[in-house]
């Protein structure tokens, strides 16, 4: 497979992810001990930022875009393993497997994110040098 093919892949694992925070919090689904705000917060955050990784993910395009992606994988981790303890249900285990499952797929992906392109454009053209002469005129 081609590494874009694996940025793909991964652009599905957090649109899957994203569509679980969202039917979360239109089930009026609660993480039990936390008030309602937090709650709210918390889904539509992880919506937010899976989109956002499952986006940049397709398109991947750049080391912003990678960083991001590497971080809702992250995310992806962090929240599964709370809401796995939290549960003591074993709830956020698919979110642990996404997230573990991100890892070989970015991995693989990386040479899709044209990050030497993105590095190199922002590189400047080498100043031109003034041609001085003894007699001061150029």
């Amino acid at each position: 497979m081609k590494p874009r093919h694996y940025a793909e892949i991964a652009s599905l694992i957090f649109a899957g992810e994203a569509t679980f925070a969202i039917v979360h919090r239109l089930m009026g689904a609660e993480y039990a001990g936390y008030v309602h705000g937090f709650n709210v917060a918390t889904d539509v955050g992880l919506a937010v930022l899976w989109l956002a990784a499952a986006t940049a993910a397709m398109l991947h395009r750049g080391s912003p875009a990678f960083v991001l992606v590497a971080f809702a994988a992250l995310t992806s981790f962090t929240h599964g393993m709370i809401f796995t303890i939290a549960s003591a249900r074993g709830l956020g285990l698919p979110l642990v497997v996404a997230a573990v499952v991100l890892v070989p797929v970015l991995a693989r992906s990386l040479p899709a994110w044209r990050l030497d392109a993105v590095a190199g454009a922002r590189r400047r053209a080498p100043m031109p040098q003034a041609r001085l002469s003894w007699t001061g005129r150029h």
